[in-house]
């Protein structure tokens, strides 16, 4: 065979040409590597780490197909960390499917399974080429699959990928195994896998921050970079393994953001006090330079199984110049805790003192007053971090400003602190809400505050919510 006749045997059969006829979809340069590896140099272990935006849900999708349909009869199971993620995987193989020669193929389509049917083989056996999507947080059992893609890997839980998605593959030692993810931990199965398939003659591993990606510009980046946490962004858009830094666990709380509407004062007619749930207030009035913040906090009885849900919150810009600054946001505490008969209402009483007098007179014993020392503020952190870690808590994915005033809290030798002055207060705001809250690090011993970062001194012991007492060193 000619050199020339050579090259268009291998054109034919390279994947990124492969998609532009048969899917009308053309690979980006990094796609394409990740489809030759598997179709066209028998790569057995992948391992992808790519930054958001590069198009990993269109190579996964572009891959699966290509699979589909050049091996009839093969198995392939796709996970996803969530049915949502699953869903969005689904749509996008069946986007491209759409309009192929192999349309026509389907047997079985919806949203967990795909089926191709390529008639029977010489033994008259039928030949059908299945896909399965599945979500590692559903219940999942099987086996005999051919090819095990896990997609999202980093943000799938180690222990549902080990019982859940590794039996699929259990028999099959020739099995292709995908991992394609944004980074998240150096100690994670991911990360596992990056490193074991890169030393591995029949793995492969590839990189691509999201700068890689045609189009994207720096000016692109910098807007992503500035609307996220520093170690969020050079993770998933440059890749790179930073430590998280922060308190919370970013597991833990994106375990507790739900998409739901979270009110303001101009919402409070909306937020109907229902039967048999208490409500709680947190109040940070804010030094004149900066803002006051006020939430509310929805918890029902039976609160082990229905958590406590943040319903309510406001804040208020500094003004310095307003005499009656302080004034209009106690009436409107007072408004919010009439109307949601709220059991509590705990309240800053550093920088609110004749605010707290008022309050004390007119909610009496439902008013407790907190004062903001080192001790008390490690109280309200462990607190918060302890509801959050046993999904005890519901916070609204918007405004965003929630989840980075939890995101952002760091740990030092010497304590807690948050670099962020307004995601602080609204921090505070919250946490002064959950101090109250039942299931809570109120209602336990303090010992089990151990649990803080290493390296963090000072404990809890002796803290007193309602008490004004206040440690030796306070916070300026």
């Amino acid at each position: 065979m000619s050199e020339a006749a050579c090259q268009a045997v291998r054109a034919a059969l390279d994947p990124a040409h492969f998609s532009r006829l048969h899917f009308a979809w053309e690979p980006y340069p990094y796609q394409a590597d990740v489809l030759r590896a598997v179709l066209l140099e028998g790569k057995r272990r992948l391992c992808w780490i790519a930054g958001r935006r590069v198009g990993k849900t269109e190579g996964v999708a572009n891959l699966v197909l290509q699979l589909a349909v050049k091996d009839p009869g093969i198995e392939i199971v796709i996970f996803a960390p969530s049915f949502k993620q699953a869903r969005i995987l689904s749509r996008k193989i069946r986007y491209m499917l759409a309009g192929s020669k192999w349309e026509d193929r389907k047997s079985v389509d919806n949203v967990g399974e795909l089926k191709l049917d390529f008639g029977t083989d010489g033994d008259g056996k039928p030949m059908e080429s299945t896909i399965l999507t599945m979500s590692l947080s559903g219940k999942a059992r099987g086996e005999g699959a051919d090819v095990l893609i896990v997609d999202e890997s980093a943000f799938c839980d180690a222990e549902d990928y080990r019982n859940k998605a590794l039996p699929f593959i259990a028999d099959r030692p020739a099995a292709i195994v995908v991992h394609i993810s944004t980074v998240w931990s150096e100690d994670d199965h991911f990360m596992d896998a990056y490193r074991q398939y890169a030393d591995l003659d029949h793995g492969v591993t590839f990189r691509t921050p999201t700068r890689e990606k045609p189009g994207v510009t720096d000016e692109m980046l910098e807007e992503f970079r500035g609307s996220m946490l520093e170690s969020e962004y050079l993770r998933e858009y440059e890749c790179e393994l930073v430590p998280e830094g922060g308190v919370f666990d970013r597991r833990a709380l994106g375990k507790c953001l739900l998409d739901y509407e979270l009110l303001g004062l101009d919402g409070l007619a909306r937020l109907e006090p229902k039967p048999r749930h208490y409500y709680r207030v947190g109040v940070d009035w804010g030094k004149f330079q900066d803002q006051a913040v006020v939430s509310v906090l929805e918890q029902p009885t039976q609160h082990r199984v229905n958590p406590a849900r943040l319903v309510l919150l406001e804040t208020y810009e500094p003004d310095p110049d307003n005499a009656n600054h302080y004034t209009t946001i106690l009436q409107d505490v007072l408004r919010v805790a009439k109307h949601t008969r709220a059991l509590k209402v705990v309240a800053d009483q550093g920088e609110g003192a004749h605010q707290a007098e008022v309050l004390e007179r007119e909610l009496g014993g439902r008013f407790v007053p907190f004062r903001f020392t080192s001790t008390s503020r490690d109280f309200l952190v462990d607190n918060a971090r302890y509801l959050v870690e046993k999904e005890l808590v519901e916070l609204p994915i918007e405004p965003d400003d929630v989840r980075r005033a939890f995101a952002n809290v760091q740990a030092t030798e010497d304590g807690y602190h948050h670099p962020n002055r307004e995601l602080k207060d609204v921090f505070d705001a919250i946490a002064l809400a959950l101090s109250d809250v039942e299931g809570g690090g109120g209602q336990r011993s303090m010992d089990v505050l151990a649990s803080k970062p290493a390296g963090i001194s000072g404990g809890t012991k002796g803290v007193g919510l309602g008490t004004g007492r206040t440690s030796a060193r306070e916070d300026s």
